[in-house]
């Protein structure tokens, strides 16, 4: 197995074959056993890999979310305060006094 067909696969499970190259590899896929294994090695190695993308970028977004939020509540308090100034309250004190 050469760094030529290794590319080739990875350009294969990405879509980046043209028809005729892409028939091309699969034909091979079926006579070589050992090609077809690295191939499926690759494959599952992406699907992990595109998982865990997907989770961190969901995660980096709901913390990002959650940060704007929080910046946004403290500035509406901080305005909140401000107007009354900071002795009365009504409801529970959000703030230590």
């Amino acid at each position: 197995m050469t760094l030529t067909h290794l590319c080739e696969i990875d350009f294969y499970i990405d879509g980046e074959l043209g028809p005729e190259e892409a028939c091309e590899l699969e034909a091979r896929l079926e006579r070589d056993d050992r090609m077809r294994a690295v191939f499926d090695a690759i494959w599952r190695q992406k699907e992990t890999l595109s998982r865990a993308m997907d989770a961190i970028d969901v995660a980096s977004a709901a913390s990002r979310q959650t940060a704007r939020l929080q910046a946004t509540l403290v500035q509406a308090l901080s305005r909140r305060m401000a107007m009354t100034g900071g002795a009365e309250r009504e409801g529970p004190a959000l703030w230590p006094t």
